[in-house]
């Protein structure tokens, strides 16, 4: 008696959709496995463009690893997911991620719900999460660091509503830093220099997005952020490569001390703020290519921001929100780590410190 393997058959499709243009197609197959494929009417479009710098146009089906990096970092959370769970949320939103669509159909169609917010909520392990979240995303909108607008929704739970860049419409193609580098099943933490090494590579304006992705780094050491993760880091497509847009997910891990850190900061090798001294920040510079008065102007024009804006913003916060317990609690860990910062940059020898570039 024979027997036949049987192999694994397309169980449902989704349809994507850059710029309301049919693009291609996502399938799941019986095993599990997605399955992305270009339409040939979008390759055959002089406007076409990939949706990611990994996913770059052709009539091939991608599978794998980039498929699962670039379609489950489309949605909301930090938490890592199997294939057959990205393809049910992704069915179940229906939803618009900037340029980018998915739908059920293969026709178009206009949802109301715009693609400019995100809402979200932190769960019973993060007691204040939304509060945390909304106070730290208006203090990096206060010192100028590219963050959208933050929103706390009454509801029960709470709920956050985060905007997208102000500057950016809903017909401006985005990529965050984890579906860029094809960032999924990591198991060990990356570190800060890697990523922007990466990145840096098919940047439009390098420098300018160096001097921006540092200042976000000093400023989550700043907030006590133990727990970055690279996808809140967002870029937009033009047509001379990406460049870096704004920043998402900026919270005080540091205030919940039972939470495991999955992807640390390292500065010069080091990760934990209260060991970091002005070698650190010395090596860290040298990783960056930058001078070390380059990375103290930053650091203390940063400090001195975070502290102006503090006062007020907290009076501001705990007005419009005067249940919420958390937020003195904040205040005082980014106070010591605004100290302990500017107290290891000034080990930096001052009088063998260059004049910055």
């Amino acid at each position: 008696m024979s027997t036949f393997n049987k192999q694994p058959m397309v169980t449902k499709t989704l349809f994507v959709f850059f710029n309301q243009h049919l693009s291609g197609n996502l399938k799941i197959h019986s095993d599990g496995e997605l399955i992305f494929q270009y339409d040939p009417s979008w390759l055959l479009n002089n406007d076409a463009s990939p949706l990611s710098i990994l996913l770059p146009l052709q009539s091939n089906q991608y599978k794998g690893h980039r498929v699962n990096a670039y379609f489950g970092n489309l949605l909301p959370g930090n938490t890592r997911m199997n294939e057959i769970k990205i393809f049910s949320l992704l069915e179940k939103f229906n939803a618009n991620y900037g340029a980018v669509s998915i739908r059920n159909v293969s026709e178009y169609r206009k949802i109301s719900l715009p693609n400019k917010r995100c809402i979200k909520y932190h769960g019973p392990d993060l007691p204040d999460g939304v509060e945390n979240e909304a106070f730290c995303m208006r203090l990096g909108n206060a010192v100028g660091l590219s963050v959208p607008e933050t929103t706390i929704i009454n509801t029960s739970p709470r709920h956050i509503y985060v905007g997208r860049e102000t500057k950016l419409n809903d017909t401006v193609h985005e990529e965050n830093l984890n579906q860029l580098l094809g960032i999924w099943d990591t198991k060990k933490p990356i570190k800060t220099y890697q990523l922007y090494k990466t990145f840096l590579e098919c940047s439009q304006a390098p420098i300018v997005d160096k001097w921006r992705y540092i200042q976000w780094i000093v400023f989550n050491f700043l907030i006590g952020n133990k727990n970055p993760n690279p996808k809140s880091v967002h870029f937009s497509h033009t047509q001379n490569g990406v460049s870096l847009s704004y920043f998402t997910d900026l919270i005080s891990t540091e205030v919940y001390p039972k939470m495991i850190c999955k992807h640390p900061f390292y500065v010069g090798g080091e990760q934990d703020i209260k060991n970091v001294r002005g070698q650190h920040w010395k090596a860290f510079a040298k990783e960056f290519n930058i001078k070390p008065a380059s990375i103290v102007a930053i650091g203390k024009s940063l400090i001195n921001q975070v502290q102006t804006s503090l006062q007020s913003l907290d009076s501001a916060f705990l007005i419009a929100y005067p249940k919420t317990s958390i937020i003195d609690h904040i205040a005082s860990v980014i106070e010591a780590n605004c100290i302990k910062v500017w107290e290891s940059l000034a080990e930096i020898d001052q009088e063998k410190i260059e004049v910055m570039i």
